[in-house]
């Protein structure tokens, strides 16, 4: 499951990025968490726990933003009608298919998946707690409940406000290690 947008802070907007064209041979979708600082092709990819991130994708593009249709929809089935994710080619960055829209606001708080069990470590299960992506398991859609912390110098990807009202087993969280805002070293 991927971290799905509920809304935002109190007078916050989200900011979506332009195109962001996407590596070569990666599998993202709506949902998962990028960055682009450890890139040098100008693209974007699977972030590292407790670095900073751009955010979270919203939609898989075109160069212009427009969303790709699927090549087949079978009628009678319930089905996206645009690429909602994708695994890229080895050759993305040269023939420049495949792009994603990002939410770099840290005003928008998302509901998000956690690998393990809530409330094992640092309390991650109430308000309060900081969480990494789950990059330790290269799953890029959820967080790793593992390194929840309540310690403030260690750095974290999220900001945890407790259980999702509407799902128990999942988490509403924002970004707080920005790589547009962040000053980390």
């Amino acid at each position: 499951m991927s971290l799905l947008f509920r809304k935002t802070k109190q007078g916050g907007v989200r900011i979506l990025s332009e195109p962001y064209l996407l590596d070569d041979s990666k599998t993202l979708g709506v949902g998962y968490v990028v960055n682009s600082y450890e890139y040098t092709d100008d693209v974007i990819g699977y972030p590292t726990a407790a670095q900073p991130i751009l955010g979270v994708i919203e939609s898989i593009c075109d160069k212009y933003g427009n969303p790709i249709p699927v090549t087949t929809v079978t009628a009678g089935t319930a089905a996206s009608t645009v690429i909602t994710s994708v695994t890229t080619a080895s050759d993305n960055t040269t023939t420049k298919t495949y792009w994603g829209r990002v939410d770099t606001s840290e005003d928008s708080i998302y509901s998000a998946t956690v690998s393990g069990t809530l409330g094992t470590t640092g309390n991650s299960n109430k308000k309060g707690a900081r969480l990494d992506v789950d990059s330790a398991n290269t799953t890029y859609n959820q967080l790793l409940e593992t390194t929840a912390t309540r310690t403030i110098s260690t750095p974290a990807n999220f900001y945890s406000y407790g259980l999702d009202p509407q799902n128990s087993a999942r988490l509403l969280v924002s970004m707080t290690m920005s790589e547009t805002r962040s000053t980390m070293e």
